[in-house]
């Protein structure tokens, strides 16, 4: 695109080198989610929910003579409150967007809607992970001074387990709060276009039923006006 100035000198608008490639619709998003002060402030709660809650019941089954062995196996046992609350962190990455109207921004960014849904959710998943991850292994950390022998040692195969997979619960349910704030957002956002086509439609039937009455009110006038005109001419040829 050209334009010429007053001098007649051609200006060439800036090209733009590049294009959208599915890596920086990753960083784009991991920058997004890293950015919002809310997505730190859930994360801290849901880990201190966790590390609080689990690490109280494992210290409480190790006070039961019949529950030594199984306490160390207590560490997730507040992982259902980390679940509420990473599933609500993955879906305000979506709703967060339709209600702010950023969403069109990452459309525009990213025209295709499913490399931009695939993007939020491997950023969304692997932030998930590492969030059950990190909390089992900070409960973990806190219980093994009061269960002292008692503990479970990361370096057994099958207790490793409880960690890795925490980590994936955390990612699986981060991924269906994104699923469904991604499906509330989307029918929000089409519900909101529907009323604003709605209200532009019943604007344009108002303005042409209020032009179509202006005009049927003007039609009597106009007639009398001429009646009028025709009864001053012959009175003018009367005389």
């Amino acid at each position: 695109m050209t334009a010429i100035t007053a001098s007649g000198t051609k200006l060439r608008a800036p090209r733009i080198n590049g294009h959208q490639t599915f890596g920086r619709a990753l960083r784009s998003e991991w920058i997004k989610i890293r950015s919002l002060r809310s997505t730190w402030v859930t994360s801290a709660v849901a880990m201190g929910v966790m590390v609080l809650f689990g690490a109280a019941t494992a210290i409480g089954y190790h006070g039961i003579p019949e529950q030594v062995d199984q306490a160390k196996y207590q560490i997730t046992s507040a992982a259902p409150f980390g679940y509420i609350i990473v599933a609500v962190l993955g879906a305000l990455q979506v709703t967060g967007e339709y209600a702010s109207g950023q969403i069109r921004s990452s459309l525009t960014a990213t025209p295709h809607r499913g490399r931009l849904l695939m993007a939020k959710a491997a950023v969304v998943a692997v932030f998930g992970f590492f969030l059950g991850l990190l909390s089992t292994m900070a409960t973990w950390a806190v219980t093994v001074p009061f269960l002292k022998d008692d503990a479970g040692s990361i370096t057994d195969s099958e207790y490793l387990g409880f960690f890795w997979g925490s980590g994936l619960a955390f990612a699986a349910i981060a991924l269906m709060g994104l699923a469904y704030g991604f499906l509330h957002g989307r029918r929000h956002h089409d519900r909101r276009r529907g009323a604003l086509r709605h209200h532009g439609a019943a604007a344009d039937d108002g303005l042409a039923v209020g032009v179509g009455q202006r005009a049927r009110g003007s039609a009597p006038d106009l007639r009398r006006r001429r009646h009028h005109r025709s009864l001053r001419r012959g009175e003018h040829l009367g005389r």
